[in-house]
């Protein structure tokens, strides 16, 4: 067991330095961008290695080859995103966020709907919980008995926290989780780490067909994994204009494996490609609605 957690460790580390610099580059190249040039475009999207961030560098590749600049800019996610793009100011006028994030942001700020437009869907973002199979939380009833669990989220601007806060807003017994910023791979080990450092649940926030580590490990170690299902019916939350918050959907995770097939029934909400029009120049806005309407799926290669 220490020698799992040793190795793992290391390996995380040498991940952590990689993705640091990419994020650092990728920060510091956002914020190099006074203004918006001419005819292009400067996008929000999350960690470097997340599905936010790939998505990005796709428009960027994709924008490239139509006479479209794309400045691909890192973030902790949703929330960070969306005060980027309210701020005008900051050279975002694109980012991409969680529908859920997006609505409570609008709430909190008034005024910031007639600031934002939104362009495209970007497929589900359907949450993953995961907790240790010998210690942790094996049902969802488990997860609303326990008190004061440790979560890790990624960081508190994250669309995850912000689900993980409506969550809990509207499931009372998850408000005493004690929320725990670690990035997903580090927060993987400890569930199983010394008491110290250890975590209860790895909370995660990303589109279906997305294999993160937590999915990963859940899937490949059953024995020390597992992935929690959610269906509690206080979930079922309207939006002022009566479309739900989170639909709930049996997520096949894996299908005809000599195994057999496994699905997960679980929440998800909306992902969103938005923009905000006072900060984007008609040229740019032409390109990239042609990105939309005839290279959307170069960008977002998934089924939706």
């Amino acid at each position: 067991m220490k020698q799992e957690v040793a190795i793992c460790r290391a390996r995380r580390f040498v991940q952590r330095v990689g993705l640091t610099l990419l994020w650092a580059s990728a920060y510091w190249a956002g914020l190099a961008a006074a203004e918006p040039a001419g005819g292009g475009v400067t996008i929000a999207t999350g960690a470097p290695g997340r599905p936010y961030y790939a998505i990005g560098e796709r428009l960027r590749e994709v924008g490239g080859e139509g006479g479209l600049a794309v400045t691909v800019v890192a973030t902790d996610g949703s929330l960070h995103n969306l005060r980027r793009i309210d701020d005008a100011s900051d050279p975002v006028n694109l980012a991409l966020t969680q529908s859920d994030a997006l609505h409570g942001y609008m709430a909190e700020h008034a005024g910031f709907g007639t600031k934002v437009r939104i362009l495209e869907s970007i497929g589900p973002e359907c949450v993953f919980a995961v907790a240790a199979a010998d210690r942790g939380p094996g049902r969802e009833e488990d997860w609303q008995r326990a008190r004061g669990l440790k979560v890790a989220v990624p960081a508190p601007d994250s669309g995850v926290a912000v689900t993980h806060g409506i969550m809990a807003s509207l499931i009372p017994e998850l408000a005493d989780d004690e929320l725990v910023y670690r990035d997903v791979d580090d927060a993987i080990v400890a569930l199983h780490g010394p008491e110290q450092d250890r975590v209860d649940l790895v909370f995660s926030v990303h589109r279906a067909k997305f294999r993160g580590p937590e999915v990963s490990a859940a899937l490949e170690r059953p024995d020390r994994y597992v992935a929690i299902p959610i269906s509690d019916r206080r979930l079922r939350h309207k939006l002022p204009d009566g479309s739900a918050v989170y639909h709930f959907i049996d997520l096949p995770l894996v299908r005809d494996s000599a195994a057999g097939s496994r699905s997960l029934r679980t929440i998800c909400t909306k992902g969103l490609l938005v923009a905000a029009p006072a900060k984007l120049d008609a040229d740019a806005e032409a390109k990239l609605r042609h990105i939309i309407d005839y290279d959307w799926m170069r960008v977002y290669p998934e089924h939706r």
